[in-house]
């Protein structure tokens, strides 16, 4: 037989014991939750990270296309000043080729007033260059 204080003890030690495991337990059941709670903060976390990987692709994307249109709007304005410069060019071209004409015009109508009014005096103005030079 077993003496009552030996009973007594071995009952608080599995009552202890009890206790001890139903707080291990207890500590198993949140430390369950508790990993599974990291898990989907991983899971979470990856599909954060490949949203950013996707963001930052777009965002650089979005930058090449920004650098081409700049290039792009910085060649139309250049190809606008060329454009001013040629027409502007082609403006004084044209007013120098006026300007040669009217001369040429001026030239041929004095020219011609002369050879008229020598004519007129009877007096061909070629026979008179040809008696001077000789």
């Amino acid at each position: 037989m077993m003496k009552p204080e030996t009973a007594e003890q071995t009952y608080q030690f599995f009552e202890e014991a009890q206790i001890v495991l139903s707080t291990l337990e207890d500590h198993i059941a949140a430390f369950n939750r508790a990993s599974k709670v990291f898990e989907k903060t991983t899971s979470d976390f990856s599909k954060v990270e490949k949203s950013l990987d996707e963001i930052g692709a777009k965002i650089a994307e979005k930058i090449q296309v920004k650098t081409i249109q700049t290039y792009l709007v910085d060649a139309v304005k250049e190809l606008e000043n060329v454009t001013k410069d040629l027409k502007r060019r082609k403006h004084e071209e044209r007013s120098t080729l006026k300007i040669v004409f009217a001369s040429t015009c001026l030239s041929v109508l004095l020219t011609s007033i002369v050879f008229i009014a020598f004519e007129a005096a009877n007096k061909p103005l070629l026979n008179l260059i040809y008696q001077f030079v000789h």
